[in-house]
């Protein structure tokens, strides 16, 4: 269990558990370490199951599948719902309703299973079912909420359900959340939303959002490089640590 002490800390918006070396609980560079994606939808998902599969660190990654998977990839494998398996490394990508670029075309990836707010806190139970101690989750904030406190917390109770996991190493990246769909709804809600939608413009660059291959990059760096502990990550830190060069082979 995460010590509540570093969560508090992390919610006063200190900086926690950033990137230390082994001794810290980071994790190694052999190639014998496993993954685990849940969430494979969308771009963002998409991007981060090919990041993890090219990744020279994991032997085999593993992605969570709403329905059986026919064909095969090499160091992949799709696990059932009710049979995840152990792994040194666990990624939890969540969408958010109506997410542009939330689906991919044709519904391809409808064979992943999803992930959202609500269903945070069952798949934080089966992570822990299945012994996983190290999880990097990714909870797009919205832009204008970027340089708030949000941006360096916890958010909502299904977030904080985690600190309460056997967990060694929790990382929350908050990247931009892209700019919503075209509005619908009440005259007031789509003047809200477009309001809101401006604000984007004011906000420092390090605040907008990135490339999906890019901020896939930054997750994998940040899990690889945690320590133990609770580290949150809003996104001018996910941004930096997206363009910083890879380290030498």
């Amino acid at each position: 269990m995460i010590d509540p002490a570093v969560a508090l800390g992390a919610a006063a918006g200190r900086a926690v558990g950033s990137a230390v070396g082994p001794a810290g609980g980071a994790a190694s560079s052999t190639s014998s370490r496993t993954a685990l994606l849940v969430g494979a939808r969308g771009r963002l998902g998409e991007a981060l199951l090919n990041e993890l599969l090219a990744h020279p660190g994991y032997a085999r990654v593993h992605v969570a599948a709403a329905a059986p998977i026919e064909g095969s990839i090499a160091r992949l494998s799709a696990v059932p719902p009710q049979a995840w398996p152990a792994a040194d490394d666990a990624f939890v990508c969540l969408q958010q309703p109506g997410e542009p670029f939330g689906r991919s075309y044709y519904g391809r990836d409808d064979v992943f299973e999803p992930a959202d707010e609500q269903s945070l806190p069952d798949i934080g139970g089966r992570l822990a079912r299945a012994g996983i101690r190290r999880v990097a989750l990714v909870a797009p904030l919205a832009a204008f909420q970027q340089m708030s406190g949000a941006a360096r917390t916890l958010a909502g109770e299904t977030e904080w359900a985690l600190v309460g996991l056997p967990l060694d190493t929790l990382v929350v990246l908050r990247p931009a959340r892209e700019a919503a769909a075209p509005p619908t709804g009440s005259r007031l809600q789509r003047f809200v939303r477009f309001y809101l939608g401006q604000l984007r413009y004011m906000l420092p660059r390090g605040y907008e959002p990135i490339a999906s291959d890019a901020l896939a990059r930054a997750t994998v760096r940040a899990m690889r490089e945690a320590g133990a502990g609770l580290t949150v990550l809003g996104a001018d830190r996910v941004r930096l640590l997206s363009q910083r060069s890879p380290p030498p082979a």
